[in-house]
């Protein structure tokens, strides 16, 4: 069972600082309504290489992530509570 979706992926190349502490603040808000209690990852942002901030936080929480997609009227149905970011500038979002 998936416990996190992301939606999309962060740009490439983008190393950690200020858009991490959101990426964390957007995860940890779709995991308390899942009752899931995040770890926030350790070591410093270059450490981690190439790795997406939230696959980040799901290794150091032990949760899995999948990507989604939504399509046509997704808002329509309830789909449970994802980590998205917005398509223009990459600001992570949490979707409740």
């Amino acid at each position: 069972r998936a416990l996190l979706a992301s939606i999309g992926r962060s740009r490439r190349g983008a190393r950690g600082g200020a858009g991490d502490d959101a990426t964390f603040a957007a995860c940890r808000l779709v995991a308390a309504e899942t009752g899931i209690t995040l770890t926030e990852p350790t070591g410093a942002a270059g450490d981690f290489g190439r790795t997406d901030p939230i696959e980040r936080i799901a290794l150091a929480s032990r949760v899995r992530t999948r990507p989604v997609r939504l399509a046509g009227r997704w808002w329509r149905e309830y789909g449970g509570p994802l980590v998205g970011r917005r398509a223009d500038d990459d600001t992570p979002v949490a979707l409740l």
